[in-house]
């Protein structure tokens, strides 16, 4: 479904100003020749973020799809309600299968997404290619609904067959590393890891280990432009470069927070200072405390800072409500998941989106 007319011009005057990367960021999984060292190993010196990223999603984005690994997120076994797929258990692995062909089904092989709200699973793993499964499961009401990106599409086995590059971008969101000629994720490296940012640490760790502090092998993340450190975060959050400006993911600026960020007067005015950062701690996991947040706002909008006007309806607070307003991010009543819309700007219209 098209956007409304009125949103695809509001977001197409935004391209001009927008503030791209001086460099492509580091990628940190790619070279199979790469020496990863594990989360652990960055402990030693750095544990106060190690304990954060310890204790977040990103930490746990992607498990192993089986009842040891899963506990009590383990979807329930049987036919899947309002659809043509069942999940059996077989020889001690999840299995899903077509109901009326249960010869047409594979195993669940990994868990992409920490439990929060919803989990889809992969299998089906070849030197470039994955099938992302038909139906995802959503722990809190443990029901099922449609996997997100598969609406619309039809005569489809057992789900979306991910082929190439698409199909190791898609695990690289959710692991560290992936097994060396293929896309599927080495079980060391599950989940979104210190590496998945800063790059395979093995040589900078014999370097300060050794006192090579000159040449540490590491880029330093806190000389990085915000733009640089946006794109960073937009490999799996979703840059301008990464949405279609054609149908209704040209709106999507709550479920692509990299690319509603970049259309953003805010970051655009910022002279590339406003990055994910500024609010996000990028060890931890997203605050639900709203002050933190309007902090970073008043640095700027406040009748004490300079540069930036003020806001004249509210000056002190309630920032957020206004300016990043919540979008439901799927339309899928059986999924109603919404975030903050990260297109930050005043608001003076209702803006539809899908």
């Amino acid at each position: 479904m098209l956007a409304p007319a009125g949103v695809v011009l509001l977001l197409g005057g935004c391209f001009g100003g927008v503030q791209r990367p001086s460099a492509p960021p580091v990628y940190a999984v790619l070279d199979e020749r790469s020496q990863f060292a594990g989360n652990t190993a960055c402990a030693e010196c750095h544990r106060a973020e190690f304990d954060l990223h310890k204790a977040s999603r990103h930490a746990i984005t992607m498990r192993v799809a089986d009842r040891q690994s899963l506990g009590n997120l383990t979807p329930p076994l049987g036919p899947i309600p309002n659809s043509d797929y069942a999940l059996r258990e077989h020889e001690g692995s999840l299995r899903f299968e077509r109901i009326d062909r249960p010869e047409v089904g594979s195993r669940l092989r990994f868990a992409l997404g920490s439990g929060k709200d919803a989990m889809t699973y992969v299998g089906e793993f070849g030197k470039e290619i994955l099938t992302e499964y038909r139906m995802t499961f959503m722990p809190g009401t443990r029901s099922w609904c449609l996997t997100p990106g598969q609406h619309g599409q039809s005569n489809l086995a057992l789900g979306v067959t991910h082929q190439m590059g698409m199909a190791r971008r898609c695990i690289l969101c959710h692991a560290t590393k992936i097994v060396p000629g293929a896309s599927e994720p080495d079980t060391r490296f599950l989940g979104v890891g210190c590496e998945s940012c800063h790059g395979p640490g093995a040589q900078h760790i014999a370097s300060a280990k050794a006192g090579r502090t000159a040449d540490m092998k590491m880029e330093d993340l806190s000389k990085w432009n915000a733009a640089r450190l946006n794109a960073m975060c937009a490999r799996c959050h979703r840059s301008i470069d990464d949405v279609p400006l054609i149908g209704h993911e040209v709106s999507a600026t709550a479920r692509f927070q990299g690319y509603g960020l970049e259309l953003s007067p805010c970051f655009r005015k910022s002279g590339n200072h406003l990055s994910c950062i500024t609010c996000h701690d990028p060890h931890a996991d997203g605050r639900m405390d709203r002050s933190k947040y309007e902090k970073a706002c008043l640095a700027c909008h406040s009748p004490t800072a300079s540069g930036q006007k003020s806001c004249p309806v509210n000056p002190r607070n309630g920032c957020v409500p206004c300016h990043m307003p919540k979008r439901e991010v799927f339309g899928d009543r059986r999924l109603p998941l919404s975030m903050a819309d990260h297109l930050i700007m005043a608001y003076r219209t209702k803006r539809l989106v899908h």
